[in-house]
């Protein structure tokens, strides 16, 4: 390969590394240490803006673990078995807050919920 070929080669791949970080500059802001408005120290943190944040277990098999989820609805939490089915949800539809554990069926087995300021349990 000459270097006029390689360098080509090299401003495409730059220009395709430039478009998935500004695609990934969307979802992902990297916010280095500062101080807060009380002049106090704050370590640096980053902000994932998503709708659906899934955590995978990083070991073959890598199965997902858990997922966070953001909808219209309101937020949900969900904590998944090695079977892939949920064990444990929580969520929080239209303000009414509710925490299950789930069975092998995928069927409630504990239900812990918030109906209209009235708090219900169901086993």
């Amino acid at each position: 390969m000459n270097t006029e070929t390689e360098i080509e080669t090299l401003k495409k791949e730059v220009a395709r590394l430039r478009r998935e970080m500004d695609e990934y500059r969307q979802f992902i802001h990297y916010h280095p240490p500062g101080k807060d408005d009380d002049d106090r120290d704050c370590p640096a943190y980053l902000t994932i803006r998503c709708s659906i944040l899934t955590v995978v277990n990083p070991s073959p098999p890598s199965q997902t673990q858990i997922f966070i989820i953001g909808s219209r609805l309101g937020p949900s939490f969900m904590m998944v078995g090695q079977d892939e089915k949920t064990r444990i949800l929580m969520q929080l539809e239209k303000d009414q807050p509710e925490i299950s554990l789930l069975g092998d069926d995928h069927q409630h087995k504990a239900c812990l919920r918030v109906d209209n300021g009235e708090p219900s349990f169901e086993l």
